[in-house]
C-alpha cells in the first residue's frame, strides 16, 4: 500500500472512533470467548402414566394406552358404553381425567317420527295392548258404585279405529361412566344412565308429554372387580335373560313385544374364566322383590362365549359392536306375599311362588372382524317360559286385573286387594270357601337377523325380527262377555274381550350411517294382538328415526 493511503486510513479511524463512542449510552459488550457453548441435556422420554395433578381430556383408547385402564378394564368399559353407542364410539368417548379418576360421557340424541294405524300406543309401544276398534270393544264393566264405564269404552273404540302421527325425542340418552383409583388387582367403576321416558303426571297435556318429558333413571350402579369374584351393587339389567347382551336390532324403542327388558336394584356376584378360545361366566343376583315380600327375587345363570367366532350386532338402534358367538341360560325365582282378599281390612298375607327359565343365543352366521365389518350375517334368539314375570316385559299386564271383593253386609264393591304388587303378575280366582292366588303364566320367543352389506364397512345394513308371546291361564281370570248380571256378582274386573291371550309382532328395518356420528333408521312393524274371546286387533307402525351418537 502506498504511504499516502496508509496515512489517510489511520487518520479516518482516529476521527470515527471518538464520534461512535459519544453516540453510545452504554459501554460496548465485550466479545464472546471463542469456546463452544455446552450442549443442553436431552429431555427425558414422556412417561405413559397419567399426570398426578391437573385435568386432562382424552378418550378410552388413550386411557388404556397410558396405562390408566388395564386391558380388562378397557374391555369392560367398552361393554358398558357400547350397549348404547357401539364399540367404535365407546373407544372414542370423551373422558375427563383427574389423576387416576376418569369420567366418560356418552349417549345419543334421538328424533323419532312415528305413524300408527291406531291410537293404542305412545312413542314407546312396548307390550301394551292394541285397542279394539269401534263395534268390537269390550262389554261395559262396573265401577265401585255399580255405574258402567260407558265413556271409557267409547273412547277406547275411537282410539282403536283412528290412526296418529307422533314426533318424539324422549328416547334420547345420557350416561356417565366413572373409573376410580384401585390397586393392581382390584378395580372399581360405576355408571349412571338416564333417558326421558319417565312417568308423566296424570292428565298431562299432549304438548307437555312430548316437549317436556320426565327424565328417567336407567342405570345407577357400581362394580368392584377382584381376583376372586366381581360384585355389582345398584340398579342394572336383570340377570334373568342375561339382559343387555341379547337385545334385537330395531329402530323401535325397546323393549319390543316378547322381549325381556327390565332393570332392578340388586346385588350381584359373578365370576369370569377367560381363555384364548372360550370365556365362561356365571352369576347370581338378589333383586328387589316384585311385591311387598320378605324374600328377595333370586336370579342365576351361566354364559359361554366363543372368542374367535365373532360377528356384527347392533343392540337396539345404536349399540353396534363386534360380538362373539355366545349362549346363556338363566333362571328366576320369586316369592309373592300380598294382603289376603277380605271384605274387611286384611289381617294376614297370602303367598305363592313362581319360577322361570330363559335361553339366549347369538350366532355369527357369516363372521366379521375389525377390518371386515361388511358382508356379515348374525342371528339372535331368545326363549322364555315361566310365571309371575309380566314386569320383565316392558309395559305389559295384558288386561289381567285384581278382582273387586263384594262386601257381604252392604252389597257394595270394595277397593280391590292388594295394593303392594303390580297388576298382571298374580291374581285371585274363586274357590269354595275362599280365594286362591295364582301367578300368570307366559311363554315367549324372539328371533332376529341382521345383514351388513358388503363393501361399505358395516355402514349400511338391514334387519328383521319376529316375536310371539302367549299365556296358558290369562283367560282364567276374566269373566265371560255374556255374564253381565248385577255388580254384586262381579268378581273378575275384566272380561274375556279385555284380556290378552297371545300376541305376534314382526318388523323390518334398514339403517344407514352417512357420518361417523349420525345414523338414520327406518322401520315397518305390525302388532297382532289376540284376545281371549277370539278377536284379533292389529296396529301397523312406520317409524323414521335419526340418531346423533357421542
Amino acid at each position: 500500500m502506498r504511504p499516502s493511503l496508509v496515512a489517510l486510513t489511520v487518520a479516518t479511524a482516529s476521527i470515527a472512533l471518538p464520534v461512535r463512542a459519544l453516540a453510545q449510552t452504554a459501554p460496548p459488550t465485550p466479545p464472546a470467548p471463542e469456546t463452544a457453548a455446552p450442549t443442553p441435556p436431552a429431555a427425558p422420554p414422556a412417561a405413559p402414566a397419567a399426570p398426578s395433578s391437573g385435568v386432562d381430556v382424552t378418550t378410552l383408547d388413550h386411557l388404556r394406552d397410558r396405562g390408566i385402564l388395564s386391558q380388562a378394564e378397557y374391555e369392560l368399559a367398552l361393554r358398558d358404553i357400547g350397549a348404547s353407542t357401539g364399540d367404535t364410539h365407546a373407544a372414542e368417548a370423551g373422558s375427563l381425567v383427574f389423576g387416576k379418576w376418569a369420567t366418560t360421557l356418552y349417549g345419543f340424541i334421538e328424533g323419532d317420527t312415528i305413524f300408527d294405524s291406531t291410537q293404542s300406543f305412545t312413542d314407546a309401544a312396548g307390550n301394551n295392548q292394541v285397542l279394539r276398534p269401534t263395534g268390537n270393544t269390550a262389554p261395559l264393566q262396573p265401577t265401585l258404585s255399580g255405574v258402567t264405564q260407558q265413556p271409557v269404552q267409547a273412547t277406547q273404540g275411537y282410539l282403536g279405529s283412528h290412526g296418529q302421527t307422533q314426533f318424539s325425542v324422549r328416547n334420547s340418552r345420557l350416561g356417565l361412566r366413572l373409573r376410580a383409583p384401585g390397586s393392581e388387582s382390584v378395580h372399581a367403576s360405576a355408571m349412571v344412565e338416564m333417558d326421558f321416558l319417565g312417568n308423566q303426571p296424570p292428565g298431562v297435556s299432549q304438548s307437555s308429554f312430548f316437549t317436556s318429558p320426565t327424565m328417567r333413571l336407567r342405570h345407577a350402579m357400581f362394580r368392584v372387580e377382584t381376583p376372586v369374584v366381581d360384585f355389582l351393587v345398584g340398579q342394572y339389567w336383570q340377570l334373568f335373560g342375561w339382559q343387555g347382551s341379547y337385545q334385537p336390532n330395531t329402530v323401535e324403542i325397546q323393549g319390543v313385544p316378547g322381549q325381556l327388558y327390565a332393570r332392578a336394584p340388586q346385588v350381584r356376584i359373578s365370576k369370569s374364566f377367560r381363555g384364548d378360545l372360550f370365556t365362561f361366566e356365571m352369576a347370581v343376583a338378589a333383586a328387589r322383590p316384585p311385591a311387598g315380600s320378605e324374600v328377595p327375587e333370586v336370579e342365576g345363570g351361566v354364559r359361554l362365549a366363543v372368542n374367535k367366532w365373532a360377528g356384527m350386532h347392533t343392540a337396539g338402534a345404536t349399540g353396534t359392536s363386534i360380538h362373539p358367538l355366545s349362549i346363556a341360560v338363566t333362571g328366576d325365582y320369586r316369592k309373592f306375599q300380598i294382603p289376603q282378599a277380605s271384605t274387611l281390612l286384611p289381617s294376614s298375607s297370602v303367598g305363592t311362588q313362581s319360577g322361570a327359565i330363559a335361553a339366549d343365543v347369538f350366532i355369527p352366521v357369516i363372521p366379521a372382524s375389525e377390518g371386515k365389518r361388511g358382508n356379515s350375517l348374525s342371528l339372535i334368539g331368545e326363549f322364555v317360559t315361566g310365571s309371575g314375570i309380566s314386569d320383565m316385559y316392558a309395559g305389559m299386564n295384558s288386561g289381567v286385573m285384581f278382582p273387586f271383593i263384594v262386601n257381604d253386609t252392604t252389597g257394595q264393591l270394595q277397593i280391590p286387594w292388594p295394593g303392594n304388587v303390580d297388576q298382571g303378575l298374580v291374581a285371585y280366582d274363586i274357590n269354595p270357601g275362599g280365594f286362591a292366588l295364582h301367578p300368570i303364566q307366559w311363554t315367549s320367543f324372539l328371533a332376529g337377523l341382521e345383514y351388513y352389506l358388503p363393501g361399505l364397512d358395516g355402514k349400511v345394513w338391514i334387519s328383521g325380527n319376529y316375536s310371539h308371546i302367549q299365556s296358558q291361564n290369562s283367560g282364567d281370570f276374566a269373566r265371560n262377555n255374556a255374564d253381565q248380571p248385577s255388580p254384586l256378582v262381579y268378581f273378575f274386573l275384566t272380561t274375556q274381550s279385555q284380556v290378552r291371550k297371545s300376541e305376534d309382532w314382526w318388523d323390518a328395518n334398514v339403517f344407514v350411517d352417512p357420518l361417523p356420528s349420525v345414523r338414520i333408521g327406518a322401520e315397518f312393524a305390525q302388532f297382532i294382538d289376540h284376545y281371549v274371546d277370539g278377536f284379533t286387533a292389529t296396529n301397523n307402525r312406520v317409524q323414521l328415526s335419526g340418531f346423533f351418537l357421542f
